[in-house]
C-alpha cells in the first residue's frame, strides 16, 4: 500500500504536469530550445501578417488587372505568341512583296508591237499640225494696202457713187478693181410682202438676180492707146481683163471693213472651217498635258512677260448679214513663218524601255531635216497614255 501510495502521487504529479495543469512546474521543466509563449505569440502574429500580405497582394493583383497592367505570361504562352508574331510578320512581308511586284508589273511599258502603228500614225499626222500651230499657220486671204477712192456714174438719170482701187500686178502693170452693182428701192416686194431692192449692173444696164457682196471687175490701166479700151480719162486708157484670177485677189473683196483688222480670213478651200475643227484635229494627236498651253495661245489668248495681252491666234467670225461663221487667223502678235519639216524613218523606230512605263513611252527614231538626208541622226519622241489611248507628248519638228 505504501509503495502504491507512494507511487501514485508521483504518477499523479507527472500526469498533471504533462497535462499542463501546473504551468509553473511545466515551465521549470521545459527544454531550453522549446518555444516560449512570447515566441508563439510572435509566430502567430507573423503568420497573421503573412496572411494579410498575401491577401493584400491578391487585392493588389486584382487592382493591377483592373488598371490594365500587362499580365505575366507563362513560357508556353510566350512561345505561342512568338510563333504567331513571326507568322504575321512573314505574311505582312509577303503581302508587301506582292504589292511591290504587282506595282512594278502594272507599271511596265506596253509591248512595242502593240503601239507601234499608233505611234507612226501620230507622227505622220503631226507634220501638218506643226505648220498650223507653230509654223506658217493656215492659209489666209491677204489684206491689201490700197487706197480706195470713189467714182461717180449716172444710171437711169441718177448719179451713183461706187468705189475703186489700184493693184500692182506683175503681168498687167496697174490693174483697177471697180464696183459695178447698185441697189435701188423701186417698190418691189418678196413673197412675204417685204420691200426689196432691185439690183443693176451699171456697166451693162441689166438687172441682176441678187447683190453679190464684194463683186468687182478689173481693167488694165495703160498709157498706150490700142483697140479694145472701154474707158479713157486724161492720158490713161482702160482695157478689160477677162477672168482675172490673181490668187491673192480672188477674195480680196470679202473684207467689209467691219472685221477686226488684226485677223484675216482663212481660205474657204481649207479643210478647217472653224476653231472646233482645229481643236478636234489637235485633240486627236496631242496629249492634254502637251497642248494645255498651246490651247490657251491658239484659242483663248494669253499675257506675255511684259504683261501685254496677246489675243487668240484663231477665232470664229460671225457674219451679221448672212449669219455665217468664218475661221480667221491673226496677222499680229505672231510671226507666222514656215518651219523646217523633220522627215522620220519610221522603220527605225524603237522604244527606250529604261525610260518608259505604262503611261509614258520614250521612242528613238532616225530622221533628218527635209532635203538634208546627209544630216541624218537619232531623235527622241515622247508619247503619253490618256483615256486608254496613246497621244503625242512632245514636238516633232
Amino acid at each position: 500500500m505504501n509503495e502504491e501510495q507512494n507511487k501514485n502521487p508521483a504518477e499523479t504529479e507527472k500526469s498533471h504536469t504533462v497535462s499542463g495543469v501546473n504551468e509553473e512546474n511545466t515551465q521549470n521543466i521545459a527544454p531550453a530550445d522549446a518555444p516560449t509563449k512570447k515566441d508563439m505569440q510572435t509566430a502567430e502574429n507573423s503568420t497573421d501578417c503573412q496572411q494579410k500580405r498575401q491577401t493584400g497582394a491578391r487585392n493588389d493583383d486584382k487592382k493591377e488587372k483592373k488598371r490594365g497592367n500587362p499580365t505575366t505570361y507563362s513560357a508556353r504562352t510566350k512561345k505561342r505568341l512568338l510563333i504567331v508574331g513571326i507568322t504575321v510578320g512573314v505574311l505582312l512581308l509577303a503581302l508587301v512583296g506582292f504589292l511591290i511586284a504587282n506595282a512594278i508589273a502594272s507599271n511596265r511599258p506596253p509591248e512595242f508591237a502593240t503601239v507601234r502603228d499608233r505611234f507612226a500614225t501620230l507622227i505622220e499626222a503631226s507634220y501638218e499640225l506643226n505648220q498650223v500651230i507653230f509654223g506658217e499657220g493656215l492659209p489666209v486671204y491677204k489684206r491689201f494696202e490700197r487706197e480706195i477712192k470713189p467714182y461717180t456714174v449716172t444710171f437711169k438719170g441718177k448719179e451713183e457713187k461706187l468705189l475703186y482701187y489700184l493693184i500692182t500686178d506683175d503681168e498687167y502693170g496697174t490693174v483697177v478693181s471697180y464696183e459695178y452693182q447698185i441697189q435701188r428701192m423701186e417698190g418691189k416686194v418678196n413673197e412675204n410682202g417685204i420691200k426689196i431692192y432691185t439690183v443693176y449692173d451699171v456697166q451693162t444696164g441689166e438687172e441682176l438676180p441678187a447683190y453679190q457682196k464684194g463683186a468687182a471687175r478689173f481693167v488694165q490701166r495703160s498709157l498706150i492707146e490700142r483697140e479694145g479700151y472701154i474707158y479713157s480719162q486724161g492720158k490713161y486708157f482702160y482695157y478689160p481683163i477677162e477672168n482675172y484670177e490673181n490668187p491673192e485677189l480672188v477674195y480680196a473683196e470679202i473684207y467689209s471693213g467691219e472685221e477686226d483688222k488684226n485677223y484675216d480670213y482663212v481660205r474657204f478651200d481649207c479643210k478647217y472651217k472653224s476653231t472646233d475643227d482645229l481643236k478636234s484635229a489637235i485633240n486627236s494627236v496631242y496629249s492634254k498635258a502637251y497642248i494645255s498651253y498651246i490651247y490657251e495661245v491658239l484659242f483663248t489668248g494669253t499675257v506675255d512677260l511684259r504683261d501685254e495681252v496677246i489675243q487668240a491666234l484663231y477665232i470664229d467670225y460671225q457674219d451679221e448679214d448672212g449669219g455665217l461663221s468664218y475661221l480667221m487667223r491673226t496677222n499680229a502678235w505672231w510671226d507666222w513663218r514656215k518651219i523646217p519639216t523633220t522627215v522620220y524613218d519610221l522603220s527605225t523606230m524603237r522604244m527606250d524601255e529604261s525610260e518608259s512605263n505604262a503611261n509614258s513611252v520614250r521612242v528613238l527614231v532616225e530622221g533628218y531635216p527635209e532635203g538634208k538626208e546627209n544630216e541624218r541622226r537619232e531623235y527622241e519622241i515622247w508619247f503619253a497614255r490618256e483615256n486608254n489611248g496613246w497621244y503625242l507628248d512632245s514636238a516633232t519638228y
